[in-house]
């Protein structure tokens, strides 16, 4: 699972990882695994709170895509968005898995993958950044019809 928070600036949430950790200190739109018995929704908001320290609801999820790796055993992995401008001093750490964050532009952010500053297993890029703002947009379209 990977989760991409996106605030109103269309600015990417990115944290950076904790040294011990595989890709210790390099950045990463924050991701995780399941546990049993959890949907991947549910999955990603506990890793959420527990990486971050911050609380979202399944009503602010969006659903981006899944990506499928034919290996053995087969891999695939759900992309949720979020939309929400989080201040930085407000981010916890609870878990100590990452400790550090800031936000950044598409353009900040692909400039760092072309620099191997971000985690290589990331599945987000410009294609996924597009999809994600018109995914954004169409939500809040339909919230504003709806007022």
């Amino acid at each position: 699972m990977q989760k991409i928070i996106i605030n109103f600036k269309n600015e990417i949430l990115i944290s950076k990882r904790a040294e011990y950790k595989k890709f210790g200190l390099m950045w990463e739109c924050n991701s995780g695994s399941i546990l049993a018995g959890e949907t991947s929704l549910e999955g990603i908001i506990r890793e959420l709170k527990e990486e971050l320290g911050v609380e979202f609801s399944k009503k602010e999820a969006i659903f981006l895509k899944e990506i499928r790796k034919d290996s053995i055993p087969p891999e695939f992995k759900d992309l949720w968005l979020f939309r929400r401008n989080i201040d930085l001093k407000d981010i916890t750490f609870p878990d100590g898995e990452a400790i550090d964050a800031k936000w950044v532009t598409i353009n900040e952010f692909m400039k760092m993958c072309e620099n191997k500053e971000i985690v290589p297993t990331i599945d987000f890029g410009i294609d996924e950044y597009n999809k994600a703002i018109r995914l954004l947009y169409q939500k809040e379209k339909i919230i504003q019809m709806k007022k």
